[in-house]
């Protein structure tokens, strides 16, 4: 019986060690600490973490990993703006690498949200509170980051969804939503097609009409449109240090924002520094190239992370007929 017990819980540990985190501090900015599900409670208490700290969950999306390019960028510009931890959720293994495998990525959000979920009940373990904890994730991330927050029963005070993927996920409420933390904001920049483009959480922001093409964008000719949805991380990074940046008022559509219809005094600035007192849906404009906001009137040389940073792995040339046969066939398919 015991044996039976020694082989379940292997096959247990395992399981859980598909899903990896790496944590950076300002102790250790540029080396990871790696976190195995498997040897939680050893691997936090010998890594960098510090209870007490406000904690930045950061999870990827679709055929990406835990130390791409925007992972890595937003945790220099968060650690450079204030003493923090910053944690990213490697479920790269189950986030598929071809057109093939997306709908295996999309049913093994939920699994790597349940793996997620040790790491949390470990911090809380140590010291931590869950008032520490903001979860920003992007595409198919967003959902884990939301099922990741329904998974505590929504006692995180904030869930950040980066344009949500929608193929397989627009016929369903079983999404990132309103019950994922006390606040829930989303970010849309690629919508009806590429991601949700209706309202998910207490504010939802759509820059520039929330769909593509987002300024700067207009020649991306590919259906998958990843620009512009890439635009999401982009504009939150910039956010990031810039209490004041992406200012977005309250209105009904992006055409009544347009013809200037909508509530003035309802105000909240998108990204990093979102108002959970002020819900709704909210409309802005944005400029082509960085500084994004167009009401930043600082300087921008904290964000230079971004300006020159690298594509992500679906940007490159040989996958845009991946992405846009993929796009077709599951949106069909939703």
């Amino acid at each position: 019986m015991c044996h039976h017990r020694d082989i379940l819980n292997s096959v247990t540990r395992l399981f859980q060690d598909r899903v990896k985190f790496f944590i950076w501090t300002r102790d250790n900015p540029g080396i990871e600490d790696l976190i195995l599900p498997s040897n939680l409670d050893n691997d936090l208490s010998a890594s960098h973490f510090k209870a007490g700290l406000p904690i930045k969950i950061l999870i990827h999306g679709f055929s990406d990993n835990g130390k791409t390019d925007w992972i890595t960028n937003m945790r220099d510009t968060f650690l450079e703006n204030g003493d923090c931890v910053v944690i990213s959720v490697d479920w790269s293994v189950w986030a598929g690498t071809n057109i093939f495998t997306y709908p295996s990525a999309a049913f093994h959000t939920k699994k790597a949200a349940n793996v997620a979920k040790l790491l949390v009940d470990t911090m809380i373990n140590h010291g931590a509170s869950f008032e520490d904890i903001h979860v920003i994730g992007f595409s198919l991330g967003a959902h884990v980051a939301g099922y990741l927050g329904q998974k505590v029963q929504g006692r995180l005070p904030r869930v950040t969804g980066l344009d949500p993927a929608a193929p397989l996920f627009t016929l369903t409420k079983n999404r990132i939503n309103r019950q994922s933390a006390r606040f829930v904001d989303i970010i849309h920049t690629a919508g009806e097609f590429t991601s949700l483009e209706s309202p998910l959480g207490h504010a939802d922001f759509y820059p520039n009409g929330g769909v593509h093409p987002q300024p700067g964008c207009e020649n991306d000719r590919s259906l998958d449109h990843k620009r512009s949805h890439f635009r999401a991380y982009k504009y939150y990074a910039e956010s990031i240090g810039q209490p004041t940046s992406f200012k977005s008022i309250s209105c009904h559509s992006w055409i009544d924002f347009e013809f200037e219809q909508c509530d003035e005094r309802s105000v909240s600035y998108m990204g990093d520094y979102a108002d959970p007192r002020v819900q709704g849906q909210f409309y802005l404009a944005t400029n082509a190239e960085p500084p994004y906001s167009k009401n930043l009137s600082m300087s921008f040389s904290n964000q230079s992370h971004f300006l020159n940073a690298k594509t992500s792995p679906d940007n490159s040339p040989g996958s845009q007929f991946s992405w846009t046969f993929l796009f077709q066939v599951f949106s069909w398919l939703d």
